[in-house]
């Protein structure tokens, strides 16, 4: 299954899991500027495409004022992503984040279980990160399903083992 930014963040809100505050799809420069107005404090307005490298490729915005969201969703709107057209933004309030995590849980056809992907490096250009630094990503095989733990997840990996239980016990 895959989801766009957006529909993750309902499905988490939906089963409780904490995210960041709701925010509202636009599909017109118009639009994102009025969704800027009523959230009256600077937003991020994002790109909404099933692909990576957002940001990276431009599709990532901060706004400090509903004319700066029109403006930038207007130069995201039709913007082409890893061959991926943006056809609509998520304009969301912009969040002051002091750490920020990735994970992604991938089925693995080969071995029938999970591929766990874990960073405290965040998710731009993720593969790398795994690659330089196993303190600050991990790549492994999991056999979990749902319902189960991030046991396993960074073991004996220093530092994702103790941000994974410090968000766990404060989740």
């Amino acid at each position: 299954m895959d989801l766009m930014e957006y529909q993750g963040k309902e499905l988490f809100r939906k089963l409780g899991i904490p995210t960041t505050a709701r925010g509202e799809i636009a599909t017109t420069p118009a639009a994102a500027e009025t969704h800027a107005a009523n959230f009256g404090v600077p937003v991020m307005v994002k790109a909404q495409v099933l692909t990576g490298g957002r940001g990276k490729a431009g599709g990532v915005k901060f706004c400090n004022d509903p004319d700066e969201a029109r403006a930038r969703a207007s130069e995201i709107l039709g913007l082409d992503i890893s061959g991926h057209t943006v056809e609509k933004v998520l304009v969301e309030p912009a969040s002051d984040l002091a750490e920020e995590y990735y994970l992604s849980i991938l089925h693995d056809r080969t071995s029938k279980g999970y591929k766990v992907i874990a960073s405290v490096e965040g998710g731009v250009e993720i593969e790398q990160v795994a690659d330089q630094s196993l303190e600050a990503g991990r790549l492994g095989d999991e056999q979990c399903g749902v319902g189960g733990d991030r046991r396993g997840v960074g073991r004996g990996r220093g530092e994702v083992e103790r941000r994974c239980e410090r968000l766990h016990s404060t989740a």
